[in-house]
């Protein structure tokens, strides 16, 4: 009986381990996402503002977010079967 309840321990221990490797995961998940919004909205307010270090030149980020806006806007328009802008 001894050997069964510690094989069940053994496998109760995997399950755990594999639970909590799983959570980790899920959190590096969700920085990630959290860190890729909180960007999208400082660039969205760096252009509603028009907030430019050197006036009336586009940096390269400005056109990755151009070009990252318009990639999100053609994936919804061909979802949803509809044009769609996004406004934030």
């Amino acid at each position: 009986m001894t050997e069964n309840s510690t094989q069940k321990n053994k496998l109760k221990n995997k399950l755990w381990l594999l639970l909590e490797d799983t959570k980790i995961v899920l959190e590096i998940i969700y920085v990630f996402a959290f860190l890729f919004f909180f960007l999208f909205m400082l660039l969205e307010l760096k252009r509603y503002y028009a907030i430019d270090i050197i006036p009336g030149y586009d940096s390269p980020i400005d056109d990755l977010y151009g070009a990252m806006k318009g990639i999100i806007s053609e994936f919804l328009k061909k979802l949803f079967g509809e044009d769609i802008k996004i406004i934030i």
